[in-house]
C-alpha cells in the first residue's frame, strides 16, 4: 500500500485515482455478503447465515488495515495520529457511523439473502445505489462542500447511471445445467438462490420485503461514507497516509461489536448451533472471509482519497460508490448467472463516463 500510495502522490487527481482503485476492490464486498447467505432456505437459517457471514466478513474487513497500522505504519505517526486533537474531535461521529454502517451491512444481508437467484443482482444494485447517492448528498450537506461545474457533471451522470442500472430487473438466463431445486420457504434463496420452482418471477409477483431491506440498508450505510469523509478529512496534510489508516482501522473495530454481538445473541438463545458454524466455517467461510480481507483494502484505499481529496469528499464517494456498485452487482450477475439489459448497460457506461470526466483539466 505505501508503494501504491507513492505512485498516486505523484498524480495530480491522487485522490480521484484511489477512490477508483478503492472503489474496484471494495466491489468484492457484496458477492462476499451474497455467497455467505446463498444457501439458505427459511427464514431461521438465514438469521444463522446472515450473522455468520456479518461476522466472517467484518472479521476480513478489519485485518488488512490492522495489518497496515500495525507492520506497516510507524510508531510516531500512529502517535501523532492518535494525540492530533482535530481528529479525536471527530471519533464520536466516526464511531456512530461505524455503527451505523455494521447494522446496515446486515440488513443488506438479509435483503440478498431473501433475493431470489433472479433478483439477487437488482437488489445488490438498488441497496449500493441507494447509499452511493445518499452519502454523497449527505457530504454535500452537512460538510459543506463546493465542488467543480465538471465535478456537478460527474455527479448527474452517475446519479443517472444509477438510476438507468436500476429502472428493471435483470432478465435470467440459463448458462449450463439448470439451477438446482430445493424446498424452500416463503420463496426464500436456496442453492444459487433457485425459488421453489425454479422459475422466473417478476418483482411483482415477488415480495417487496428484499427491496424494503436494500434500502434501509443504502440509509444506513450512508451515514458510515458520512463518518469516514469527516475524520479522515480533519488530518493534517502530513498525516495524510498513516492518519487514513487509522481511521479505517478505529472505523473497522468501532462498528464490530454490531455484528459480533448479534452472532452472540443468536449463539446464546440456541439458534445458531455450533454445528451450523463450524459447517459454514468449512464451506463458505473462507471465501467470505477472504473476500472481505480485499473488500478492506478497498475500503482503506477510499478513506487515503477522503484524506487526500480535501474539499472533494462528495465527489470521492460517488466514484468510489459508483464502481462499488457496478462491480458489486457484475460479480453477482456473473456468478448467479444473470445477464443485464440495454438500460442497465447505458446506466454503466454512465458511471464510467462520470468517473473519467473528472480526471480531464
Amino acid at each position: 500500500m505505501v508503494l501504491l500510495a507513492s505512485l498516486a502522490s505523484t498524480i495530480s487527481s491522487g485522490a480521484l485515482l484511489w477512490s477508483i482503485v478503492g472503489g474496484c476492490l471494495w466491489g468484492l464486498g457484496p458477492l462476499a455478503r451474497k455467497l455467505g447467505v446463498a444457501t439458505t432456505c427459511s427464514d431461521a437459517r438465514l438469521h444463522e447465515l446472515a450473522a455468520l457471514t456479518a461476522l466472517a466478513y467484518n472479521l476480513g474487513n478489519i485485518m488488512m488495515p490492522a495489518f497496515d497500522v500495525f507492520l506497516n505504519t510507524d510508531a510516531k505517526s500512529r502517535q501523532e495520529v492518535l494525540s492530533n486533537a482535530e481528529w479525536q474531535a471527530t471519533l464520536p461521529q466516526l464511531m456512530l457511523a461505524a455503527m451505523s454502517s455494521n447494522i446496515a451491512c446486515i440488513v443488506a444481508i438479509y435483503a440478498l439473502g431473501r433475493a431470489t437467484r433472479h433478483t439477487s443482482c437488482l437488489v445488490a444494485l438498488v441497496e449500493n445505489g441507494v447509499y452511493c447517492v445518499l452519502s454523497a448528498v449527505l457530504i454535500i450537506l452537512l460538510l459543506h462542500e463546493s465542488p467543480r461545474a465538471v465535478d456537478y457533471c460527474a455527479m448527474a451522470l452517475l446519479t443517472a447511471g444509477i438510476l438507468l442500472i436500476n429502472s428493471s430487473s435483470f432478465p435470467s438466463e440459463a448458462m449450463g445445467a439448470a439451477p438446482k431445486k430445493t424446498q424452500s420457504d416463503n420463496n426464500l434463496q436456496s442453492d444459487y438462490g433457485s425459488t421453489q420452482t425454479g422459475k422466473r418471477t417478476s418483482i411483482d409477483e415477488e415480495s417487496l420485503m428484499p427491496y424494503v431491506y436494500a434500502i434501509l440498508g443504502g440509509v444506513l450505510w450512508s451515514f458510515g461514507m458520512l463518518g469516514k469523509r469527516t475524520t479522515a478529512g480533519a488530518l493534517p496534510h502530513n498525516l495524510e497516509r498513516p492518519g487514513s489508516s487509522v481511521t479505517y482501522l478505529t472505523y473497522q473495530l468501532a462498528g464490530f461489536p454490531v455484528v459480533f454481538l448479534y452472532w452472540c445473541y443468536l449463539s446464546a438463545f440456541g439458534n445458531l448451533p455450533l454445528r451450523v458454524t463450524q459447517d459454514w466455517f468449512k464451506t463458505q467461510g473462507p471465501k467470505v472471509l477472504l473476500l472481505g480481507m480485499i473488500a478492506g483494502i478497498g475500503g482503506s484505499l477510499v478513506t487515503y482519497a477522503f484524506a487526500k481529496g480535501g474539499k472533494n469528499g462528495a465527489l470521492i464517494s460517488l466514484i468510489a460508490d459508483g464502481i462499488y456498485t457496478l462491480i458489486g452487482a457484475g460479480l453477482i450477475a456473473a456468478v448467479y448467472r444473470e445477464r443485464p439489459g440495454v438500460w442497465q448497460m447505458i446506466g454503466g457506461l454512465c458511471v464510467l463516463v462520470a468517473v473519467v470526466l473528472p480526471q480531464l483539466k
